[in-house]
């Protein structure tokens, strides 16, 4: 139990026993308890102690107990809450059914009449609330969640509790709350045919006037619910009618976003600049006034790359600027002129515009010798102006961060070269900021950022900038400040032995949240969103991902970053027409990355009609190491009959030429032969080369001899260190099936000394091996109930290698028909995209999908199964031609 667990059930006292924590705990953290009186399961959501710290007691004991006078049918009441020795928590009943989260990432949707229900069921509770005035302020799909046809909702009104004893209840209201539904709604009916666009534009649109005045107006507009509707004589006129009210509200934010102006986004139009010699402000102008206006007072301002990729040159006036500050939704536009004004002196003249009106609201005159006090003069005057309609308050003129005019200079043309994809020259520039200011935060981040780009391998340099700019992180504009935070918390992230990764992890999930709840029409915080999750994936989805990504593609066509994921994620999730659109449109940017080579093979060998071309193999025979491992990221974890990675993984070889050293290492190259290998079910070949994966999911699937295993297992048991996880620890199960408990009990003892430790993952890691011990000790025992709610109990991130035991027990579930918990079990993506487990994920997931009647998901998770293992070891066939005659009988139906 850590620290902090041990605090909480003090706290907690004889009324609750604490079983294990959940993930994605929101405002603090999660954990699943027993309420000792009843029995029943209950969920305790508790602060972290600095955020506990600075609650008002007073206050929050007032807002909580108007949230425990709720009384709704869709509203999970809050059964305590309470603060205690420096420790703030609340308990309710442990939700049954399944969160939306969950089935937007099993199923990618939800259909119509399933979509009406669930915003009217929640509109109604939210309804209930803001008339109790109470309102939610956290509403997301993790805490909608869906029963026998209806939906409910958790965690209601707890973070306005929270932000009121925090002393910060800003933007909590009924508008806010009917925006998040309205949000969740779009996600619910994602991938419904003919829908484009989805989302529900009247609730989502930024002019105050056009959004619902509060959730019951919602519900209203919704019409009747399918549930009542059903009842109804002539239900298929009703179901009908409010399908055509949805409808009307939906599909149209598309064609209505140039006329719904955020009257607070303002969009800084490139400057004219008169003087060649000072050519760079045409762009820093915009770079400098975004920075500064941006979080002042309810401002916030247009990504400079967005407004400058978007302009379409020449000369700056008044309806040119207008009409860019329309096209990124924004009611005001800034645009000026700078020209000499004799001596070393500038004169700036600028204008500021309301973009809707048409008209010019301000127009301002300054001068002075250095262009950064200039900029800030500026920004001054123009927030002076803003004031006179909105409260402002203090004014940032930190100029992006830096005193130094040489560093800010070189900062600035940087970013020149970065918005042109030009990384070398742009990392030329940050580096020659960073010398002349050392603690210039946002030469460092764009650094790091550039440097992590142009490596093929983990690079310690671009981590260090990284480091140094969240370091450095203070006084920056908002958007910047968390783009930073991000990057230096994934950065740190980088050590997994490091006992604080789940919940940093956790924060910097919730920090590019905030980013893009934040700035919506960003594409740096759409792409951050999305790499964030890409790279710790433990509490996301592949789906997830590709949504990030492709908002940050649509704010911004020419963000080349933005594609790169996207092909990977495409091949994995078995889309190779949107893989081959993802390349095309990347390489028809004309990049000048290290990436361009790597796609450009990739989309040759993606291609069936040049895979196999002299052209290609020219290309294999003379190519880098960094060439082959550039394009092999690409079919990692993709499921494909031609096995692209193992071709290109017997390429490699210590003679090839690399600029870098882990590419000539031959061990190293062995490994990712053998990962390839295991992936596709060559599992004797990659264990033959040194892959204990591969000789676990062999062992575990029957395919090596019974004596054999228990040698190597014995072996393991006596002379490796469990952590971070031996072969016997990965093949507990098999100890299970083969029934014997004394290796069993000798594992749990080990693992139980381990649990001892000091060092906190390596506790953790040994009280879930221990506890998995002992439930296969039952299986052994042919207690296969005992078995599932041994193996359930587990926590998801204390041993990230022991997938085996997730598929154990969604085979005992499978066997039991206990549908419901298997799917809760198989609801993410299979973990470790490319193990070579993953075929045994997705044969669970088709068999589960085939008997619950979702036919679109079986067929999904069939092809995966037959295309990954189709050239696969003997012991795999059977799994194959399963798929393939579930492939044939879908077919025949059609």
């Amino acid at each position: 139990m850590s620290p902090f667990q041990a605090r909480l059930q003090e706290a907690l006292g004889t009324a609750y026993q604490i079983e294990r924590e959940l993930p994605l705990g929101g405002l603090g953290r999660l954990f699943l308890a027993t309420e000792i009186a009843s029995g029943r399961q209950v969920s305790v959501q508790a602060l972290p102690p600095d955020l506990a710290a600075r609650v008002d007691l007073g206050r929050f004991r007032a807002a909580v107990d108007r949230v425990s006078r709720l009384k709704h049918p869709g509203i999970l009441p809050l059964i305590a809450a309470n603060t205690r020795d420096g420790v703030v928590f609340c308990v309710w009943p442990h939700p049954s059914g399944e969160s939306l989260r969950y089935r937007l990432i099993r199923d990618g949707g939800l259909g119509t009449d399933e979509t009406l229900q669930v915003l009217h069921d929640v509109a109604d509770a939210l309804a209930y609330g803001h008339a109790e005035n109470v309102y939610h302020g956290d509403l997301r799909p993790d805490n909608i969640y869906l029963e026998n046809g209806r939906a409910f909702v958790a965690e209601f009104g707890i973070r306005t509790a929270l932000n009121a004893a925090l002393g910060s209840e800003g933007g909590m209201d009924a508008r806010a709350d009917v925006h998040a539904l309205a949000v969740a709604g779009q996600q619910m009916a994602a991938g419904r045919s003919g829908a484009t666009g989805t989302v529900i534009a009247r609730a989502l649109s930024i002019d105050p006037g056009e959004q619902f005045a509060d959730a019951a107006a919602f519900r209203d507009a919704l019409g009747v619910p399918p549930s009542a509707m059903r009842r109804r004589r002539h239900w298929r006129l009703g179901v009908a009618a409010a399908i055509a009210v949805v409808l009307g509200v939906i599909l149209v934010r598309q064609t209505r976003q140039d006329s719904t102006l955020d009257p607070d986004l303002i969009a800084v139009v490139p400057f004219d600049v008169l003087d060649a010699g000072q050519a760079v402000w045409r762009e820093g102008m915009v770079t400098v006034l975004s920075a500064n206006l941006d979080g002042a007072g309810p401002l916030h301002t247009v990504s400079p790359s967005v407004v400058i990729r978007r302009w379409g040159g020449g000369n700056a006036d008044a309806p040119s600027a207008a009409a860019l500050a329309r096209r990124t939704g924004a009611r005001l536009a800034l645009y000026g002129r700078l020209v000499r004004a004799g001596g070393d002196s500038m004169r700036v003249t600028a204008t500021l515009v309301d973009a809707e009106a048409g008209a010019a609201i301000a127009e301002i005159r300054l001068a002075d010798s250095r262009l950064d006090r200039l900029a800030d003069s500026l920004t001054v005057g123009v927030l002076r102006e803003l004031g006179r309609t909105r409260a402002i308050g203090a004014v940032r003129t930190a100029s992006l961060g830096t005193g130094s005019m040489a560093a800010l200079k070189a900062f600035l043309v940087g970013e020149q070269h970065y918005r042109r994809s030009e990384w070398d020259s742009a990392l030329a520039n940050y580096q020659h900021a960073i010398e002349v200011d050392s603690t210039f935060a946002l030469a460092l981040y764009r650094a790091g950022l550039v440097l992590g780009w142009q490596s093929n391998s983990s690079d310690s340099l671009s981590n260090d900038y990284l480091l140094r700019a969240g370091s450095h992180n203070r006084g920056l504009p908002p958007r910047d400040s968390l783009l930073v935070l991000s990057e230096s918390l994934s950065a740190a992230l980088d050590d997994d032995l490091d006992p604080r990764y789940w919940s940093s992890t956790r924060r910097v999930y919730a920090v590019t949240e905030q980013l893009v709840h934040r700035y919506p029409r960003d594409p740096e915080g759409w792409y951050e969103h999305g790499d964030v999750r890409y790279h710790y994936p433990a509490f996301s989805s592949l789906r997830e991902m590709r949504e990030s990504f492709d908002h940050a593609i649509t704010l911004d066509t020419a963000y080349a970053p933005a594609y790169l994921h996207q092909i990977e994620i495409a091949l994995r999730l078995g889309d190779r027409p949107a893989a081959t659109r993802y390349l095309r449109r990347y390489l028809a940017l004309r990049p000048k990355d290290v990436e361009a080579d790597g796609v450009h093979l990739a989309g040759l060998l993606l291609d069936p009609a040049t895979a196999r071309s002299a052209q290609v193999r020219s290309i294999l025979d003379t190519a880098s190491a960094d060439l082959l491992v550039s394009a092999d990221q690409y079919f990692r974890g993709w499921a494909d009959t031609s096995e692209v990675s193992i071709l290109l993984a017997r390429e490699l070889n210590p003679g090839r030429r690399s600029s870098t050293e882990q590419y000539r290492d031959p061990a190293l190259l062995r490994r990712r032969l053998a990962s390839a290998l295991a992936y596709h079910g060559h599992l004797h070949d990659a264990a033959a080369l040194g892959s204990v994966g591969a000789y676990a999911a062999a062992a575990w699937a029957g395919g090596v001899g019974r004596d054999s295993v228990a040698t190597a297992m014995a072996r393991s048991l006596k002379d490796d260190d469990l952590y971070p996880a031996s072969l016997a620890v990965r093949l507990a199960p098999w100890w299970g099936s083969t029934r014997d408990t004394a290796s069993l009990h000798e594992l749990a003892r080990r693992a139980d000394s381990l649990a001892r430790g000091a060092h906190p993952l390596r506790r953790a890691f040994g009280r879930h091996v221990a506890d998995a011990a002992r439930a296969f000790a039952m299986l052994a025992r042919r207690d296969s109930m005992g078995a599932i709610r041994g193996l359930m109990a587990l926590p998801d991130t204390a041993c990230t290698r022991c997938v085996l035991y997730t598929i154990t027990l969604a085979e005992l579930l499978n066997g039991k028909e206990m549908d419901a918990q298997a799917a809760r079990v198989l609801a993410r993506d299979a973990p470790g995209w490319d193990s070579p487990t993953n075929g045994f994920w997705e044969l669970y997931r088709a068999r589960l999908a085939t008997r619950r009647g979702d036919r679109r998901a079986a067929v999904a998770s069939y092809r995966f199964v037959h295309d990954v293992w189709l050239h696969g070891d003997s012991i795999l066939q059977p799994y194959v031609r399963e798929a393939h005659e579930a492939l044939v009988r879908a077919n025949e139906r059609d």
